[in-house]
């Protein structure tokens, strides 16, 4: 780039331009291969996900049916106390 409006002369490296140009997407038979060996562990931190979750739900189920028979506020209720 030449000098302009005050600004000195700069050199720019277009590395962009040439890596979408030597880049090209993968083939079906490679994503079918990546997905068939990454699936099963992409699976298993969802399902791992679920138990924690319910968990959690299931607790505060049980503390709102004992709040509901006149127990103790749940402590979920009032964060911070």
């Amino acid at each position: 780039m030449p000098e302009y409006d005050g600004y000195p002369v700069q050199s720019w490296v277009f590395t962009e331009t040439w890596w979408a140009a030597t880049t090209s997407a993968p083939g079906l038979g490679s994503m079918t291969d990546y997905v068939r060996r990454a699936l099963p562990a992409i699976m298993a931190g969802i399902r791992g996900s679920y138990q924690p979750r319910a968990d959690s739900c299931a607790k505060r189920r049980g503390e709102s049916r004992a709040f509901a028979k006149g127990g103790p506020a749940p402590a979920s209720a009032f964060p911070g106390k």
